[in-house]
């Protein structure tokens, strides 16, 4: 993975020597005790992990439908990597809007079927909602037991009650690790060793990018990190937008939202994170970006090369002759370089990530380097970026309004 950062840099030379000397700081303690900084990062149980994860995905062999009933953190870690495999053998219920329940239990004809239950709190009110619906209003004397596991923290919550009481397995998953941050933990490699993946595989691959982002590509990092303080510091910049030219990332896009909000947006500090998608968004957005107000920053995400292409072969005359004998990879990714070319003649602060390829190994390395930058710069800021103290608030509140029948 290439990462240019020559549209940033102005912005480190800036930096000031307190956050200059404190990103040195992060790194050098990374280097000591990297997996009780950072327990996504931690390989000691690999072993009992991967032994775990074939044999509950045993279970799942001879089922036809399989849908993983989670949200959030629980369920883009994985459905991020399935969606960039074009991989549908796991169907999502990732929220309580009843049309969207109804369409998508509705499809489903066929009795052989499977659900992963995620909720590492246990007390996720659209899961246990889900849950209900699916035993009272889809699947009537549906036997959960034979058929479903259920992720979540060793505590007693209300899922692992509802578990025990219908006598659904339970697997716990590590309460050292935040959702957003388990997409390469029990909670997010389960869901893909089911859909057909080699977790352990996926897991090697993690691990080796993450050494890489602190070793291998420690300089780039911290100069990412420094520029990213900078910005996030300045209150003329309002948003980081994330543009990238590849259709099966819209996921990982996501995914990336949800890693950056909670974990960077507290204390006040935080730029908002707004994912878009090329070249559709060059026809919705692109106006507001060249010709609105300047206060945004960019990472643009570009593939050097595609696993799927098409070549246009005009022997009508018809097309522009620009067109001809050009592929679809290679037009689209102009239309990237075009993009950024009107960005930085704005002087837009722009970052390019060149990744390898549009396949979930690519897409693997983006969210490692993606992991790592969100939790330096959090310490960098001087923030917890592990916790979310006001989406729990807003938790309450509306379990209170509902206790209330307000």
């Amino acid at each position: 993975m290439i990462t240019d950062i020559k549209g940033w840099s102005k912005n480190r030379s800036k930096l000031s020597l307190l956050y200059r000397n404190r990103i040195d700081k992060i790194f050098n303690s990374l280097d000591k005790d990297i997996d009780t900084k950072f327990t996504y990062l931690s390989s000691k149980e690999d072993k009992l992990l991967f032994k775990k994860i074939r044999s509950i995905s045993n279970q799942f062999k001879n089922k036809k439908r399989i849908f993983l009933i989670g949200i959030g953190g629980s369920s883009l870690g994985a459905k991020t990597i399935l969606d960039v495999d074009y991989n549908d053998k796991i169907t999502f219920l990732e929220n309580i809007d009843p049309a969207y329940i109804r369409k998508k239990l509705l499809s489903v004809s066929d009795k052989s079927i499977g659900f992963i239950i995620i909720s590492k709190s246990g007390e996720t009110l659209e899961i246990l909602s889900i849950i209900s619906i699916i035993e009272k209003h889809f699947f009537n004397n549906i036997q959960l037991s034979s058929n479903s596991i259920v992720i979540t923290d060793n505590k007693n919550s209300t899922l692992s009650r509802l578990a025990r009481n219908r006598k659904i397995p339970i697997v716990y998953s590590d309460s050292n690790i935040g959702g957003r941050y388990s997409c390469f933990s029990m909670l997010g490699l389960l869901p893909l060793h089911i859909a057909g993946l080699d977790s352990q595989k996926i897991k090697n691959l993690a691990n080796r990018h993450f050494r890489d982002y602190l070793n291998k590509n420690k300089k780039t990092s911290k100069k990412n990190i420094s520029s990213l303080v900078n910005f996030v510091s300045n209150r003329k910049i309002s948003g980081h937008v994330f543009l990238c030219y590849i259709e099966s990332f819209q996921t990982l896009m996501l995914w990336y939202r949800q890693l950056w909000a909670e974990s960077i947006g507290k204390k006040g500090k935080g730029i908002h994170l707004m994912p878009a998608i090329g070249s559709v968004d060059q026809h919705s957005q692109l106006q507001m970006w060249i010709d609105g107000k300047k206060d945004l920053i960019f990472t643009v995400v570009v593939p050097k090369k595609r696993s799927r292409n098409f070549k246009i072969i005009d022997k009508s005359n018809i097309l522009p002759p620009y067109l001809n004998n050009k592929s679809i990879g290679e037009i689209i990714n102009k239309m990237s370089h075009a993009t950024i070319l009107e960005l930085k003649k704005l002087k837009i602060p722009v970052r390019i990530i060149y990744i390898e390829d549009d396949t979930f190994k690519s897409a693997v390395q983006l969210m490692t380097n993606l992991m790592m930058e969100v939790s330096i710069l959090g310490l960098a800021l001087n923030i917890n970026p592990f916790d979310q103290p006001a989406v729990e608030k807003a938790k309450k509140s509306t379990k209170k309004l509902l206790a209330n029948n307000v």
